[in-house]
């Protein structure tokens, strides 16, 4: 029998049977709308991993399960999810070759974006994909080739989401217009009726609170004394109250003391009058992609009278009258000091308590036309688990050390650039001398000669990089290393493909008989352990590679500081230089501060790798 042609196909995941044979490094991917709280629902989170799972193994493809990637409680219209975000990275490093998905609505339910995904992103990255109840693969069928149908699905999914989406709002503004309260949480002092779950019933505990705050007020007392008074009492505050309670979505409140915002938040709401306000913000999944925004107040649903008031009206215009005259005392001094200018923050969310890890705070003080500033540790007011002292330092002295100690950390950064310039003007150096050390010797042979062109070419390329480093500030010597990593990386991309080509040669073989089940075994396991071998060099020469790409990033940050800062002068380092290489300030006194920056362990590593250069004996006789 005459052998059939084995000239490979032009498509390079052809819709054939056989590829099968090939081994796809698997991703699942799960997604429920509303948060799965680990019930038996027929389509939770785990019974739909279980389902994709039982598919794979019931598959006689050579798949390699190697992860699953989950979104729980997030919408199908936003493709803005942690699982899908994580899942897409791991494609595009090549840790993930084919997904497979319950059905094309848990990719998503916008029908522009999956197909976007299914006709060009996930073909151009070469990625297999299979919807299991859609009877999808494109590996036995491409999406174009199904498109009427897969479109139709994919329309359909967006259209039940969006007409969903319709529903939910029209119910709910009808149902705030009757006076029924739609949200989840109950403002402070009220909880949900028993009766009636959309109407608000007075929590006896907390509306004690409520009638308390408006009586200290009337009375003249400050939002600030009234906040201190409370935490005096060791009475919860709303959201410590709410998890004291049972919610769990303010856990991160579990710590939080009264403050002046809680308080001026209360005193406002009509809510305490008998009055619902809703319609406040809206979001939409289709238009802001999920983002809360604020409507205007003509929009807002204001129903009165809908459930027992906790103050009067008399209290209520009190406190407002009150918070008016507050704001316009404000407005009037800021008006005073308008023409004393501001400063910008030049540590800006870097500071933070050495007591209780907290960050600082910067406040700012207007005396006899001066403004000064100075950093404040306010925990122990806002917080019940810090148990420090309210630490406060002046600006002024503070900002001055802080450049101080920069200085000699740029000093120290100048020194190991000239280092890594030294470096490789030496390798360049070695690559001349080998040139003529080798152009010295008599015509030998063919071997000596090959050597010294290779020491020529060695010298040609360490003079081009050491001159590319010299002109661009960074690399020293690191464009040679990407250069030859980046070349394996290609040749082992080549010979993988070959391996998968071999490996579905070796299947066609067997199935036209010609070769035995124990040689196709023992041929097929040893192509499967040279794929993984060359695999996992691929995935190192990556990391490597992007961990060099890393270092000359740092390396034009560090020089780009340092020639600032010589311009300017170490007297007057610019902010934007002490941004760049301060990562964290820590306060542990007014006296004594620690300063972290961003590429110390970074040069640390780096100045260990560079080949010290000729001058280095030289540099420890000079005075510091």
């Amino acid at each position: 029998m005459a052998r059939k042609s084995r000239k490979p196909s032009a498509n390079p995941v052809p819709a054939t049977e056989n590829r099968k044979s090939l081994l796809y490094k698997t991703g699942i991917y799960v997604r429920l709308s509303v948060e799965d709280n680990g019930g038996d629902a027929k389509d939770s989170i785990q019974n739909q991993t279980e389902y994709l799972k039982e598919y794979i193994g019931r598959e006689h493809g050579d798949f390699q399960l190697m992860r699953t990637y989950a979104d729980n409680g997030t919408s199908g219209t936003n493709f803005d999810r942690d699982g899908w975000n994580r899942l897409m990275a791991d494609i595009k490093s090549g840790d993930i070759q084919c997904i497979v998905v319950k059905d094309f609505s848990r990719i998503g339910r916008n029908y522009i974006e999956v197909g976007n995904y299914m006709e060009k992103i996930f073909p151009f990255l070469g990625v297999r994909v299979i919807s299991v109840n859609d009877n999808f693969d494109s590996l036995k069928k491409t999406f174009h080739e199904n498109m009427l149908m897969n479109s139709l699905v994919n329309i359909v999914n967006d259209y039940y989401a969006k007409d969903i989406s319709r529903k939910v709002v029209q119910a709910r503004k009808i149902m705030q217009k009757n006076g029924e309260y739609t949200a989840g949480t109950c403002p402070y002092g009220y909880r949900k009726a028993q009766e009636d779950r959309r109407k608000l019933a007075v929590d006896p505990e907390a509306a004690d609170v409520v009638k308390k705050i408006f009586e200290w007020r009337t009375r003249g007392k400050s939002n600030g004394w009234i906040a201190k008074a409370l935490n005096e009492l060791a009475i919860p505050s709303p959201g410590l109250y709410q998890f004291l309670n049972g919610n769990q979505a303010y856990q991160r409140s579990s710590h939080a003391k009264w403050n002046i915002a809680h308080i001026s938040g209360i005193l406002k709401n009509p809510v305490y009058l008998g009055h619902l306000v809703q319609g406040k913000s809206k979001r939409s999944y289709f238009r802001e992609n999920g983002t809360k925004k604020r409507t205007c107040q003509e929009d807002w649903i204001i129903s009165e009278n809908t459930h027992e008031p906790l103050v009067t009206q008399e209290q209520f215009n009190i406190a407002a009258a009150m918070a008016k005259e507050s704001l316009e005392r404000y407005r009037r001094q800021q008006e005073a000091n308008e023409s004393v200018p501001h400063m910008e923050n030049p540590l800006r969310r870097k500071v933070f308590c050495g007591q209780c890890g907290y960050r600082m705070s910067r406040r700012s003080k207007v005396r006899n036309g001066v403004r000064s500033y100075c950093y404040y540790c306010d925990s122990k007011r806002t917080r019940n688990d810090a148990e420090c002292t309210r630490t406060t330092i002046q600006e002024a002295p503070f900002l001055e050390a802080v450049k101080n100690v920069t200085g000699r950390h740029l000093q120290l950064v100048g020194a190991v650039l000239e280092q890594g310039r030294l470096s490789v003007g030496s390798d360049m150096d070695d690559g001349r001398q080998g040139r003529l050390s080798a152009g010295s010797g008599t015509d030998g042979g063919r071997e000596k000669r090959l050597s010294a062109g290779n020491d020529m070419d060695g010298g040609r390329q360490g003079r081009q990089f050491s001159e590319r480093g010299k002109e661009e500030g960074t690399g020293f010597g690191k464009e040679a290393e990407i250069l030859l990593a980046e070349a394996r990386e290609r040749k082992l991309t080549d010979t993988l493909f070959s391996i998968r080509e071999n490996r579905q040669q070796l299947y066609e073989d067997w199935k036209e008989g010609m070769l035995s089940p124990p040689d196709y075994e023992y041929r097929k396991e040893q192509l499967a352990q040279k794929q993984m071998q060359y695999e996992e060099e691929q995935a190192q020469l990556k990391i490597r590679i992007e961990q060099i790409k890393e270092e000359q990033e740092n390396m034009a940050v560090l020089e780009s500081c340092y020639e600032k800062t010589m311009e300017t002068g170490w007297a007057d380092i610019p902010f934007t230089v002490l941004d760049a290489l301060i990562e964290k300030i820590t306060v542990l006194s007014a006296e004594r501060i620690d300063i972290t920056f961003t590429y110390s362990d970074f040069m640390e590593e780096w100045s260990k790798s560079v080949r010290p250069g000729p001058a280095e004996g030289k540099a420890g006789d000079g005075d510091e």
